[in-house]
């Protein structure tokens, strides 16, 4: 998976120890309207806005609680909870349920392990001694595949490439890492939300709620400008898990 490049020692990291950043202030309007959550630096400016559409009061609440909660407590396993309530905002709720465990390690890969045929027990596997803002990077990135997992030969592009766009915006100061699979994902990806909109994947899972079986077709259907080879080339199999 993503190895992790030490950010700047000057970096801003989402956590209430550390005063750089106040997060958690979240402005809201009506039940029919959209959710604005901006993320403020200690001076006041605004660095971040996220755009939520026609969020619920109640899933606000359960965001911002969560987020408090695992922040306060530097859990990882709270932190991946908190993380998956920000996925389904953004992208749609779980396929289905994961019980699952985090196990930080001093050596080996990142990754998530399951444990049975059905995919609804887990562990999430991060390096240990991390920062807090490489700690939030692997879990948001490993995470991801908590929201519909499939067998591992069936992972495409398109969820790769969703992992890391997740992980990159829940974090500061990282990129994208420098591999041609990775980089190609991450493109796609990209260029899926530019031409078809921020809530594609939304839509697309409405369809089929496993990411990693949504189909060229399906993606054509919502979004008929997006350029049928890009679409293919998003359905391939992710190269490095068959």
């Amino acid at each position: 998976m993503l190895p992790v490049e030490n950010p700047p020692s000057s970096e801003l990291t989402k956590s209430k120890t550390q005063s750089a950043i106040q997060s958690g202030y979240a402005k809201f309007y009506s039940r029919s309207h959209d959710a604005v959550i901006n993320v403020y630096v200690a001076a006041g400016n605004v660095i971040e806005t996220h755009e939520h559409k026609a969020i619920s009061r109640q899933l606000e609440d359960i965001l911002k609680f969560a987020s408090d909660y695992s922040m306060a407590n530097n859990d990882p396993k709270q932190i991946l909870e908190d993380l998956l309530l920000r996925a389904e905002a953004r992208y749609g709720k779980q396929a289905h349920q994961v019980e699952f465990t985090v196990q930080e390690k001093e050596e080996g890969s990142i990754a998530v392990e399951f444990h049975n045929d059905a995919l609804t027990n887990a562990t999430v596997h991060i390096q240990a001694n991390l920062n807090e803002n490489q700690q939030r990077f692997q879990l948001a990135l490993e995470g991801f595949h908590l929201l519909s997992p499939v067998p591992r030969h069936e992972v495409t592009y398109l969820e790769e490439g969703l992992s890391q766009i997740f992980a990159l915006n829940e974090t500061v100061g990282l990129l994208p890492e420098n591999d041609i699979h990775y980089q190609k994902a991450h493109r796609l990806c990209a260029s899926l939300e530019q031409k078809c909109g921020s809530d594609i994947v939304r839509r697309l899972r409405e369809h089929q709620a496993y990411i990693s079986r949504i189909t060229p077709a399906q993606i054509i259907d919502l979004c008929g400008t997006f350029p049928n080879g890009d679409a293919q080339s998003l359905c391939e199999r992710w190269p490095y898990y068959q």
